[in-house]
């Protein structure tokens, strides 16, 4: 289970909480099709014994790079197995790692050393991360989806649905400045604030014990964003999901626009970026490593 915090730390403090603001539009739509439809197809998706995500993600300042992310995750939820590889740029510094769930623990391997760190998360940990994270047997959160019900009621005519090629359907959602409500808004700037100044917004402990253990390479993942102190609009949201013929979402696409002004009053418009494609639904087998022999460190927590 620990190994989706190492993820999220390695994506850098302050990403994980965009993500979440974009989340607010990508999760659900509300029209009578588009709503029911999306609704239906991600809950289902949760709720896939296993999974491969090809996952990238991009963000930028003003057209410049601040961070870039391939990876591919493999779950197998029933099995308590999951691998990963992430291929991580950011400041112009490119880092790989790997981890893996397995046996009740989480190996995490970095390209800057030749170790392999060993988390053994206790039982107690372990609960509090189902509660937290599965709240519903589908994985969903009953509360976060009232409060995202309550942010789309007025975009129920905004969402577009298609037919997609191989007798599935396409989801998509075009947001300007004026759709955006300023509850989200309010919430966009809170945000990026915070983020920029690299407070602890992503998963604290994940980031500690890659502080304390791999400073070079927790550094190296920090992405360098602009202080924005001022004006800050969240600008636009694009979302494009492809449901299946068996209703899962094969395809998701989502594209957050942010504009504002630094202390200096210097203007920037930040976009992030995220696309994943998702495949093996009950299919997937995780891999494993065999630590027989190799450089391992066990990692306590303090």
């Amino acid at each position: 289970m620990k190994n989706r915090k190492l993820l999220t730390a390695g994506l850098g403090v302050g990403i994980s909480s965009i993500v979440l603001l974009t989340s607010a539009y990508t999760v659900m739509a509300d029209t009578s099709s588009g709503y029911d439809l999306y609704k239906s197809a991600i809950k289902q998706t949760h709720a896939a014994k296993s999974i491969t995500a090809d996952v990238n993600v991009s963000l930028t300042d003003n057209g410049k790079e601040l961070l870039a992310v391939q990876g591919k995750v493999k779950n197998e939820e029933a099995a308590n197995l999951g691998s990963g590889s992430v291929n991580i740029k950011t400041n112009g510094t490119a880092h790989a790692v790997q981890f893996y769930r397995q046996a009740d623990q989480v190996v995490l391997k970095t390209d800057d050393s030749d170790s392999y760190k060993v988390l053994k998360p206790d039982a107690n940990e372990q609960h509090k991360w189902k509660q937290h994270h599965n709240a519903n047997e589908d994985g969903t959160n009953p509360g976060a989806e009232k409060v995202i019900d309550a942010l789309m009621t007025n975009l129920q005519n905004d969402i577009q649905v298609t037919q997609a090629s191989g007798g599935g359907k396409e989801v998509s959602l075009h947001l300007t400045q004026q759709q955006i409500s300023p509850v989200v808004q309010a919430l966009g700037s809170v945000v990026l604030q915070h983020a920029a100044n690299h407070q602890e917004l992503a998963t604290g402990e994940g980031q500690d014990e890659l502080d304390r253990h791999a400073p070079q390479f927790a550094k190296d993942l920090k992405p360098e964003l602009p202080k924005l102190t001022q004006d800050i609009v969240v600008k636009q949201v694009d979302v494009k999901a492809e449901i299946s013929q068996d209703n899962y979402v094969d395809q998701q696409e989502a594209t957050l626009t942010v504009s504002g002004k630094d202390a200096s009053g210097a203007s920037h418009e930040v976009v992030l970026t995220i696309h994943a494609d998702l495949s093996n639904f009950g299919d997937t087998k995780a891999d494993t490593v065999d630590l027989t022999g190799k450089q391992v460190e066990t990692i306590q927590k303090h």
